[in-house]
């Protein structure tokens, strides 16, 4: 009501409720109140700030869902989607945080060593940005001395997950509900490795610059920025990478409907802008990274890309 909206209805359900307002009619008539105005209310990556499964992508499919009047039912239908995608591996989990768990060990016992970064010792500071429940992350941290965990997500049910997770970690942890920018905001040189679950994607270029060169700053010496995220190829473009996503989809997810696959898609082409390697290469060297691929799927989809801080 303060905002100017009219209040519409508040559908509540376990875990989940969407809350629907609108503008009154007789305030439509302003110039920028037309679709993708200038005076649209909006910003750009708006929905990046997390998930409630562990990767950004969740909350976004979710949105795709719910965000066109299909209702509640639709979100939790979603959610669900998303579940059977993770519980199914199809966008390779168990090889990306098998590869991260290595990276985090040898990057921990490399802190400990005399040239590590000072005051380090091998317990590392994580910044997990889309940390959603964040048992993904703590499997993989097994075995690691974490000094300190923030996490970031605009879920609060997710983050109350996490919580409980995160508990075994026995190090301070601070959960940040709200934009992934929120968690920026804190001293130079206080973060190790900063981890990124299907994030990157959510942000366009420009935004994805100026996140990288945030991070650069947030960054210890020797630390890194990690990303699992989809990978254009070096000959795609947009649109043929999407094909050939949405053919594998078709082609692979049988314990999806034709809808449901349709449905992701619908995310990955609105909400989606996803860069070749090269792109990123060029975006990390600009922002004083050394970049590199660490691992790869079979198709050449999804990717685990290292940005190692120089100096």
């Amino acid at each position: 009501r303060d905002a100017g909206l009219v209040e519409g209805s508040i559908t509540d359900g376990p875990g989940m409720y969407v809350a629907r307002a609108r503008k009154p009619r007789a305030c439509r008539a302003g110039k920028g109140d037309l679709p993708g105005s200038p005076g649209t209310p909006g910003t750009p990556g708006g929905r990046a700030g997390g998930s409630a499964g562990g990767d950004a992508a969740e909350s976004a499919i979710a949105g795709d869902a719910t965000g066109n009047g299909s209702g509640v039912e639709a979100g939790f239908e979603a959610r669900r989607v998303f579940t059977a995608l993770k519980h199914h591996d199809a966008m390779h989990h168990s090889a990306v945080y098998g590869v991260l768990s290595g990276l985090l060990r040898a990057f921990a016992c490399d802190a400990a060593l005399p040239h590590g970064a000072p005051g380090r010792g091998g317990a590392l500071r994580i910044l997990d940005v889309g940390c959603g429940e964040a048992a993904d992350v703590v499997q993989a941290l097994e075995g690691v001395t974490v000094g300190a965990y923030t996490g970031v997500d605009t879920s609060a049910p997710a983050l109350a997950e996490a919580r409980r997770h995160l508990a075994v970690l026995g190090c301070p942890v601070t959960l940040i509900e709200g934009d992934y920018r929120l968690a920026l905001n804190t001293s130079q040189g206080s973060v190790d490795v900063l981890w990124m679950g299907l994030f990157l994607h959510h942000l366009p270029r420009a935004l994805k610059a100026d996140f990288l060169h945030t991070a650069h700053g947030l960054l210890a010496s020797g630390g890194m920025v990690l990303a699992h995220d989809p990978i254009m190829g070096e000959d795609d473009t947009r649109e043929t990478m999407l094909a050939r996503m949405e053919a594998i989809g078709r082609e692979r997810w049988h314990f999806l409907t034709l809808e449901e696959v349709g449905m992701v898609h619908r995310h990955w082409s609105c909400h989606g802008h996803q860069e070749r390697f090269s792109d990123l290469c060029a975006l990390g060297e600009a922002a004083g990274f050394d970049v590199d691929m660490v691992w790869h799927d079979a198709d050449n989809t999804y990717g685990l890309v290292r940005f190692m801080r120089r100096g």
